[in-house]
């Protein structure tokens, strides 16, 4: 070769040799360029002859695109459910099965528009919290301009260190102007952050734990350029730190507020169609004269209502009712009739809850014969389909009791336990922009 014969004159360097030297040359680096341009023509073929075996074998590869994007689509659940962050249901998986599915899942701005994170601030470390909000970020980015449904849940109830809560929250509310329907419960210190122009936000579920600095003095008004906002399920709010737009919600569903809490926000909502009212404690309302007010379900386990609980309340418009038994002490079908009397409503659909009822159905519907539907029952009576995403929007076709955490479909087990080196990119579909690898990572 004429490698080693280029070897065998190296030592010879007298004019004769070098016309011969020249030829050699030329030789060796035409052999060079031939030696470099065969493997890549050896990988070429290789990929030639693969590809009918591939597309034989797994012909999802000869899909065109917009069929992949109308499949991909439909793999979280139906907006606004939130699917879990990471795991088999979290859309992430998409983008972590080769190039090709990773291109496709973080062009379509739509998978990720529904985010559920929850926080434990009081016992995670710095790296899980670091990971959370890389992938908040992620998220947030990949979903452009799309309207967002958000829960950011902070499990710790008291002491909450809230600087660690913060960065959230303000990823979050830097995209305020895209929000749609909202679940949030993070320390009351940090409600100050919770202003700027909402035009889309349309379902709020609020609550506010308690963090180590100094709560406001003075009501912090939230939420309040939200001209769409109708729909909220609130709990642990009080109204002497809170000031929400209260006259614009029709749909109000409470959770675990103490009663008085509860009257003073009832009685500014003067607009209410539907109220729905849990675990209220002893507390007796005061006078409560709603208009508008078209369905009232009360629900308490364990009921330990004043008697005369609903002596003061006025609802002419009134057409469904649910109450436990005990909120018509002592006497269940008098307290009943003067309430329908008093109130000049024509309720059409009712229903006593409460075991070991000492009343029957039948004597209250004696006493109420114009009540085409009057039934007991030991249990209260869910009335909608929460899993059904065309109530949203619909005053006709849902309660709005569940718009906040029955948003988040699926498990969030994987993201309680990604302690240590469990949840890592691979994990939630996060990294670096442009690694140009298959993990789903990027974007």
């Amino acid at each position: 070769m004429a490698l080693a014969r280029r070897k065998q004159h190296s030592a010879d360097e007298n004019p004769s040799t070098r016309a011969e030297d020249g030829s050699e040359m030329a030789e060796v680096a035409s052999e060079t360029t031939l030696l470099g341009i065969l493997p890549r023509q050896r990988h070429k073929e290789r990929k030639r002859v693969k590809a009918p075996h591939t597309s034989k074998h797994y012909p999802f590869r000869t899909l065109p695109t917009e069929i992949v994007v109308e499949i991909f689509t439909h793999f979280p659940p139906a907006y606004p459910f939130r699917p879990p962050a990471t795991g088999i249901l979290s859309p992430a998986v998409l983008s972590q099965i080769c190039h090709e599915w990773r291109e496709i899942a973080l062009s379509i701005p739509t998978l990720w528009r529904a985010i559920s994170l929850s926080l434990n601030s009081d016992s995670s470390s710095d790296k899980k919290r670091k990971t959370q909000l890389l992938l908040l970020e992620t998220w947030l980015d990949r979903s452009r301009s799309c309207s967002l449904s958000i829960a950011l849940i902070d499990k710790s109830f008291w002491n909450v260190q809230e600087s660690l809560v913060e960065p959230f929250l303000q990823a979050i509310v830097a995209h305020c102007n895209r929000w749609e329907y909202l679940d949030l419960q993070v320390p009351l210190e940090l409600s100050s952050l919770l202003k700027g122009d909402m035009p889309l936000l349309r379902g709020l579920q609020l609550g506010f734990t308690k963090g180590t600095g100094i709560t406001p003095s003075d009501p912090v008004p939230v939420f309040q350029e939200t001209p769409q906002l109708r729909e909220a399920n609130l709990g642990s709010i009080n109204p002497d730190e809170i000031t929400l737009p209260w006259t614009q919600f029709t749909r109000l569903t409470t959770q675990f507020l103490p009663g008085s809490s509860c009257w003073d926000m009832v009685e500014m909502m003067d607009n209410l169609v539907y109220c729905k009212l849990c675990s209220l404690g002893a507390s007796r309302p005061r006078h409560i004269h709603l208009m508008q007010l078209e369905t009232l379900i009360i629900r308490d386990e364990v009921p330990s209502s004043p008697d005369g609980f609903i002596d003061s309340w006025i609802l002419p418009s009134l057409r469904e009712l649910q109450i436990p038994e005990d909120y018509l002490r002592p006497d269940p079908v008098h307290t009943l009739v003067d309430f329908v009397s008093r109130s000049g409503c024509s309720l059409e659909d009712v229903c006593i809850t409460g075991r070991d009822s000492p009343v029957s159905a039948d004597t209250y519907r004696r006493a109420l014969p114009s009540i085409p539907t009057l039934v007991t029952s030991p249990h209260y009576q869910g009335e909608y389909d929460e899993d059904d995403p065309e109530r949203w929007g619909n005053p006709a076709g849902g309660t709005g009791s569940n718009i906040g955490s029955n948003l988040n479909k699926g498990s969030n087990e994987d993201e309680e336990e990604f302690d240590g080196e469990y949840f890592n990119g691979e994990e939630s579909g996060v990294g670096r922009e442009g690694e140009g690898n298959d993990t789903g990572y990027g974007g």
